[in-house]
């Protein structure tokens, strides 16, 4: 997946067996530190999701206080990402974007786009 929040563009492999797990916030611990007023100390996990025999699929837990948000393929942007449920892995399609944080910030929040392959 790639991050682009106007400040940083990064790109992160996950690999099973390898680098299944990448946390990101604002604390030094997490593998994407975030500078950004309304992002949590341990924001959010990204985390490989076995989907058969060799297929996996990208899942996101959101563990912050100001919610993370996930804008599906098609989907408008009307500036109001649905909100993912706190505590829980869900599913993230190829070619979405994960928007955090969502609400509390002064600054434009970050946005994830995500993309399978290569």
């Amino acid at each position: 997946f790639e991050l682009d929040g106007n400040r940083k563009n990064l790109t992160f492999k996950l690999a099973p067996g390898d680098k299944d797990k990448v946390s990101l916030g604002r604390l030094a611990k997490n593998d994407i530190t975030l500078e950004h007023p309304g992002v949590s100390g341990t924001h959010a996990e990204f985390s490989l999701l076995a989907r058969g025999e060799g297929l996996y699929v990208l899942g996101v837990k959101d563990s912050s206080t100001n919610g993370t948000g996930v804008r599906r393929p098609g989907e408008k942007d009307d500036g109001k990402p649905p909100k993912l449920p706190k505590g829980e892995v869900s599913e993230v399609p190829h070619a979405a974007t994960i928007i955090l944080p969502i609400k509390g910030a002064s600054k434009p929040p970050f946005k994830i786009a995500v993309t399978y392959g290569g």
